[in-house]
């Protein structure tokens, strides 16, 4: 530099130095070891050689060949693809010991820090073993956790379950796997699919938290994050739509839509098309000034949107691969695949997680099951927001089937689309689970923001989100809404007081307590009063001149029905088998305590009425008969209010006797929370009848969860409450007998025996829901 700068007789020899500032990397020069030089006109003082280095951060880089061009220079990033060919070549030629160096300590992917000065290497492992803590906020992070903490090999740091998974195949290096083709690169294959694809989703996460809370260090720093993320996914050396020539997640998605025929027209997948799409468009809202200047701009919701987009696009070559290694029972392949996408399942359908895990994780056991286990995973791509077409067919396994629009969901045969409606429950299992997970901040996230259920709204498609459903305005249209708010002192946000106090004080209660409270106030408070609204909106529109109100009125009567049912109920083939989330689902939990399972214990009476009363609303709705309408929303109204008084009594007998059963501490736990919230969602009608034996079943359920203790000293509670309940039962229009008797507590709420009605309301249901479904066939 001094020598070429003094021979051209430049005097301050930048030009000189900034030509060197850009191959210093390809030379594996820090600037820093170059230092600073004194210019040959000492007047000017001295030059930084990073300070030329440096303005690489803001070039853009080409990825394979122009594909995708990042606004930031990424190639340090994109280098990663060199480690993975390296760590190939070396597990091909059987050295496990060079492998595993590289994967540990990294190759060619160099760190700078925002001077350009070289601050360290990435390595694969770090990805999963050194940014952990990073993680601990994200959702998906802790699916993984909840999906791997009780699997043999995980207990020990479950947060580091990548490297886990990817270590087991280096250290047992090609002794570990026989079936399937090169078993000696399963290795770097575990740490593309789960180290490389966490840090990707790590990221995108990182940006939305720190737009949130508007904590870039530069404006750049948000585009930054997202190019980064690109060049993780599609790496140097990758040739466009070329599932040979590349290294990383994009070579492995083509190889997926190959075998899975998605490649399109310009033999680029399905996949990487809308991957690479939504990576554009995330970057885009990040452009715009003051795209982070609050957490509730409308820019940051859209780049949430983006972001779940593009997570739930992202598994799709990990189903690919997963489906394809079960086809070809590649054990080895199996394993890795299944430990990427299994996690994922965790809040859809709870008996298929269950199953799945059991038979791909714990046991790694799936003989003559295969195509079973194909159906269970093709069954949750509504939940994973995914459609058959994005993951396509695949010769030799079982066709995958779409959701229909007017599928039915429990038996109710929905006559508009709500199917996204029905998908409101899956957003509080996420909960639940982020709950379980000690991360209130990602729970509360989906609360107020939402994820699962995407819904039409003022002409554009959005989540549905709960908070908004416990906070609407439109509540009043319900005849008894104003019972609530009297009840709850004048706060018509009863429920979302009671899920924003558990989400946000770390001292209310324990976390089972927590949990159960935040979670039942969703399925049967929140649920329970959107349901109602809906019904009374069908009403109001039954009777409108207006045709279009009207037309809205069926979809509103559908979507009621959908957030009384939800997406997880489905028909059983044993008593054991109910995922019902909602109150459906706790009609069937308690029917068996109560005596009022019918036929078979396979439905509880009370779920059948209700679908009685759905089927013939919805038909009155369609004839136009808007009196007979109003008469079956009342019915319903009594009759959703049967598995809450069930709850309610159930929850006294147990907290008077859980120290007498077993996993006494967390049974009893939830259950002081479960009959908090059960006999909140009662006793505003109990109040309006008898504020006596309101005053008396609130002062039993009255439970301190700050300090584990019942505020009143009541002996004999769930006695109190059963006499309670039993002198106000005729008054709130419900039947004693359709409530039941309690066989483990020898108490029912009749005073009198009373006759059956069981048999007749059963004949009715069949022949009923016969005569409607002939007369829906012939309307619709």
């Amino acid at each position: 530099i001094r020598d070429l700068t003094r021979m051209s007789q430049v005097d301050a020899g930048n030009e000189i130095m900034e030509e060197f500032s850009y191959v210093l990397r390809e030379l594996g020069v820090d600037c820093s070891d170059v230092g600073v030089y004194q210019l040959s006109n000492a007047s000017l003082g001295t030059t930084d050689m990073c300070s030329f280095n440096s303005t690489k951060h803001g070039q853009s880089y080409s990825l394979s060949d122009g594909l995708y061009v990042t606004s930031t220079y990424v190639e340090d990033s994109a280098k990663i693809a060199e480690d993975v060919s390296f760590i190939r070549e070396e597990l091909e030629a059987g050295d496990f010991e060079s492998a595993k160096k590289y994967y540990i300590d990294g190759l060619f992917s160099e760190i700078y820090d925002s001077t350009g000065r070289r601050s360290g290497r990435r390595s694969l492992q770090k990805f999963s073993t050194m940014t952990t803590l990073d993680m601990l906020s994200e959702p998906v992070f802790n699916l993984y956790q909840y999906t791997l903490q009780d699997v043999d090999g995980f207990q020990n740091d479950v947060r580091t379950y990548a490297d886990v998974v990817t270590s087991s195949f280096f250290d047992a290096g090609n002794n570990m796997f026989t079936g399937g083709a090169n078993t000696k690169t399963l290795a770097i294959e575990s740490a593309i699919a789960l180290n490389l694809w966490s840090m990707i989703v790590h990221k995108l996460y990182e940006t939305i938290k720190k737009c949130q809370e508007n904590d870039f260090n530069s404006s750049s720093e948000g585009v930054h994050n997202i190019d980064q993320a690109v060049a993780f996914w599609i790496g140097s050396s990758q040739q466009t739509g070329n599932e040979k020539k590349g290294h990383l997640l994009y070579r492995l998605t083509e190889e997926g839509g190959k075998h899975f025929g998605t490649d399109s027209h310009d033999n680029q997948s399905r996949a990487n098309k809308y991957i690479l799409r939504l990576f554009k468009e995330a970057a885009m809202q990040l452009m715009f000034q003051g795209a982070c200047y609050n957490e509730n701009s409308i820019m940051i919701s859209e780049l949430r949107f983006i972001v779940n987009k593009l997570v739930a696009q992202m598994t799709v070559p990990l189903i690919q691969h997963l489906i394809y290694n079960l086809r070809e029972n590649n054990k080895g392949r199996v394993k890795i695949y299944a430990h990427a996408v299994l996690p994922h399942i965790a809040p859809c359908n709870k008996s298929t997680f269950e199953y799945l895990k059991k038979k791909l994780i714990v046991e790694e056991s799936y003989g003559s099951e295969v195509d079973e286990i194909i159906k269970a995973i093709q069954s949750t791509y509504s939940c994973l927001d995914l459609k058959c077409k994005d993951i396509g067919q695949l010769n030799g396994v079982p066709q995958c089937n779409e959701r229909e629009e007017l599928q039915s969901f429990a038996g109710y045969t929905p006559a508009t689309d709500v199917r996204e409606y029905l998908d409101m429950d899956i957003d509080i299992r996420y909960i639940e689970i982020m709950l379980t997970m000690k991360n209130r901040d990602a729970a509360k996230d989906i609360y107020q923001h939402g994820k699962h259920a995407i819904v039409m709204r003022d002409g554009r498609k959005e989540p549905l989100k709960l908070r908004d459903l416990a906070i609407s305005t439109n509540r009043d249209i319900v005849p008894s809404f104003d019972k609530f708010s009297k009840y709850f002192e004048d706060t018509s946000n009863y429920a979302d007081k009671l899920v924003m106090r558990a989400l946000q004080d770390h001292t209310e209660g324990s976390q089972e307590q927590n949990t159960a409270l935040v979670v039942n106030a969703l399925q049967y408070q929140v649920s329970y009063m959107a349901a109602l609204e809906k019904i009374y909106r069908a009403i109001a529109g039954c009777e409108s001149s207006s045709q279009a109100q009207f037309v809205q009125a069926q979809e509103d009567w559908d979507i009621a029905a959908a957030y009384i049912i939800g997406s997880m109920q489905k028909k059983v083939d044993s008593p054991e088998q109910n995922d019902g989330y909602l109150l459906y689902g706790l009609g069937f939990d308690l029917c068996s305590e109560f005596n009022k399972c019918k036929p078979q214990g396979l439905a509880a009476a009370i779920d059948l009425d209700l679908l009685d009363s759905l089927y013939a609303g919805s038909f009155m709705l369609g004839k136009g008969s808007c009196i007979a309408v109003r008469n079956q929303a009342i019915k319903i109204e009594k009759e959703l209010q049967i598995p809450l008084i069930q709850g309610t009594l159930y929850a006294a007998f147990t907290m008077d006797n859980f120290h007498k059963m077993g996993n006494a501490v967390v049974m009893g736990n939830k259950i002081f929370a479960s009959g908090y919230v059960y006999s909140n969602a009662i006793l505003p009608y109990i109040d309006a009848i008898d504020a006596d034996a309101s005053k008396v079943i609130q002062e039993c359920m009255a439970f301190d969860f700050r300090t584990s203790t019942f505020r009143y000293r009541t002996p004999k509670r769930h006695e109190k409450i059963f006499d309670a309940i039993s002198k106000v039962v005729d008054s709130l229009g419900i039947s004693c007998n359709d409530i039941g008797y309690m066989t483990t507590a020898k108490k029912g709420v009749c005073t009198v025996p009373q006759s059956s009605g069981n048999i007749w309301k059963m004949n009715s249901w069949k022949y009923s829901t016969i005569l409607l479904s002939i007369t829906f066939i012939v309307l619709w």
